[in-house]
């Protein structure tokens, strides 16, 4: 027979009862919460993993990396090849399939360009001198990818991730300009070229640095004031006994040394590996050092970057520790010029043929 529970003993079991539902609730939302961790844990680390998987992926104009992915394999049809090397000297662009010596330089010839929206290809060609390259001035806004003998070029400089970033001069009166990228990814199945309009150059990034004394830059200053026939260009001064550290890590693409008076030299002094103008003159060439055949002034070999071997260290050659504290390991390289002149309309006259001819 049943034991009859008296009414203190009912409480205490009821009490019991509803402290044991009080458990088991809490014990179900511990489980929810614990599941719904593991959920997202698990969902978190699997973002996670495609997105490390994806680090090395550019993506293409307004694609996802995914998406990207895909437009890769319609653009190359799966075919690519990887190109020894590449260099950029001032805003033109070279290839080169072994490592880029300039005394040894094959252009690729003809080559295309490949629109990453549309998959359109415009046939291009490079000659051997540096300014003879690809003109990205010269590239309406849009991704690109290179095409060499059907191939899709993609180029490694390394294991990581690689990329630079260049300002063309303003092309017009309204100040526009080309913001250029390139990327060089290990992982990325092809060399990208990135190319937006802007009009406004970030705040470390300049036109033109000009190496002058004081006399010579307040004589030529008004060229780029207001009114000036310059009046476009950022321009960078530097006083004429900054050493070249300091110039090379200012953000440029051309580099002007107006130099002092020397009764030997008169005019533009040019690198040999660029045409120029007829007027300028090409500087000498190094000989009997393991630098042989590279131009032999210092302010326009070391403002070379990447394509002059710059900071080399020989103790032969002047100049060749000078900027090796600021040196990358493949910078874009300065368009350098050196000036002389024995009067300041001259300065003036030689200063004009240089911008006219970089622009």
């Amino acid at each position: 027979m049943a034991e009859i529970l008296n009414e203190e003993e009912e409480a205490r079991l009821k009490i019991r009862l509803r402290s044991q539902r009080h458990i088991r609730i809490i014990l179900i939302i511990l489980n929810l919460l614990l599941v719904g961790y593991l959920i997202y844990f698990t969902s978190d680390s699997i973002v996670k993993s495609f997105e490390k998987k994806d680090e090395g992926i550019v993506a293409l104009n307004d694609l996802s990396k995914s998406k990207s992915k895909e437009r890769y394999e319609e653009l190359s049809d799966g075919k690519y090849v990887t190109m020894g090397d590449y260099a950029l000297y001032g805003h033109y662009l070279h290839f080169s399939e072994s490592k880029f010596d300039v005394r040894t330089y094959s252009p690729l010839g003809e080559f295309y360009l490949v629109h990453a929206d549309n998959g359109a290809e415009v046939l291009m060609s490079t000659e051997s001198n540096l300014d003879k390259g690809l003109d990205l001035s010269s590239l309406t806004e849009n991704d690109y990818l290179v095409k060499y003998n059907d191939d899709i070029i993609k180029v490694v400089l390394g294991k990581e991730n690689y990329e630079e970033t260049i300002y063309t001069l303003p092309l017009n009166k309204e100040g526009l300009r080309k913001k250029i990228t390139l990327y060089a990814y290990p992982e990325n199945p092809a060399f990208v070229i990135k190319v937006r309009d802007v009009y406004d150059l970030p705040g470390d990034h300049y036109d033109v640095i000009l190496k002058a004394e004081d006399l010579v830059k307040d004589s030529l200053i008004s060229l780029f004031e207001d009114e000036g026939e310059f009046n476009s260009l950022n321009v960078k001064w530097v006083n004429g006994d900054e050493n070249l550290a300091n110039v090379y890590s200012v953000s440029s693409n051309v580099a002007i040394n107006l130099c002092n008076v020397d009764s030997e030299k008169e005019g533009v002094i040019c690198s040999n590996f660029i045409n120029g103008e007829d007027s300028f003159i090409k500087d000498e060439l190094l000989s009997d050092t393991s630098l042989i055949g590279l131009d032999k002034t210092p302010f326009i070999r070391e403002l070379g970057g990447y394509v002059f071997q710059s900071g080399s260290r020989n103790k032969d050659v002047p100049g060749t520790f000078d900027v090796v504290d600021v040196l990358g390991t493949h910078d874009a390289s300065k368009m350098a010029f050196e000036i002389y002149a024995s009067e300041i309309d001259s300065f003036t006259s030689y200063l004009t043929s240089v911008l006219n001819y970089i622009k």
